[in-house]
């Protein structure tokens, strides 16, 4: 359901220097493969809320097995609910069907959260499309399926830096958990603009526009008529 991870200021600084390296200054030369990391550079362990977890504690699976066997004492009951179902409406094509899944989002775990510790919004823009090394385009890996068809699917829970140079890369690390990477990028996006008062390049959309402006504007056209 959820997955949150640390970050400390050493760990913070640690990546910083790893996104000036590798995204401001953007050469090769400058981006030695012996070059020593800070070890305060880190893959953190996320803490993960899954929603069985959530119904556990507050003893949601509990109620409902009360609640199951309340209803097989009372024939009425069972009868009653039967004909409710029968006699309710059909949903139209059109129409979006009913879910029983709980909601336990927005606002109201904000407030909980609000409780025991200060709440940052920050926008979550491309944090699971960039690696937490060095800055870069992630890709999904691709898995040959078991069974009569073999095809080729994509590990949707995964992400992959292809960087040689990403200290990941370099150490065999390269594939990540996609929580916890889009966790990751969250907690630098956010601690970028509270401590330095502007988000990283990567997450931030004016800067992705940007960027995009200057590679169309800088890339030479080339004029395929002959005359």
């Amino acid at each position: 359901m959820s997955a949150t991870v640390p970050l400390t200021l050493d760990q913070y600084h640690a990546h910083v220097q790893l996104y000036n390296r590798f995204q401001v200054l953007g050469d090769r030369e400058l981006q030695p493969m012996d070059t020593v990391v800070d070890p305060a550079f880190q893959v953190p362990t996320p803490h993960r809320i899954t929603a069985k977890q959530l119904d556990v504690l507050s003893l949601a699976h509990k109620n409902a097995r009360l609640r199951e066997r309340r209803k097989a004492k009372h024939p009425q009951l069972l009868d009653a609910e039967r004909q409710l179902k029968e006699r309710s409406f059909k949903l139209q094509p059109h129409q979006p069907k009913l879910s029983n899944a709980k909601r336990r989002g927005g606002k109201k775990l904000r407030k909980e959260h609000s409780q025991h510790a200060v709440v940052g919004m920050t926008n979550e823009f491309r944090s699971s499309q960039t690696c937490m090394g060095c800055f870069g385009p992630v890709i999904r890996p691709n898995r040959k399926a078991v069974g009569a068809g073999s095809k080729i699917r994509s590990v949707h829970g995964s992400s992959l830096c292809m960087n040689i140079d990403c200290p990941l890369y370099r150490t065999g690390r390269a594939t990540q958990n996609r929580d916890t990477q889009a966790a990751t990028c969250i907690a630098l996006a956010g601690a970028s603009f509270l401590l330095d008062g502007m988000k990283l390049h990567p997450f931030s959309k004016n800067s992705a526009m940007n960027h995009m402006l200057k590679k169309i504007i800088t890339t030479p056209h080339t004029d395929n008529t002959e005359s």
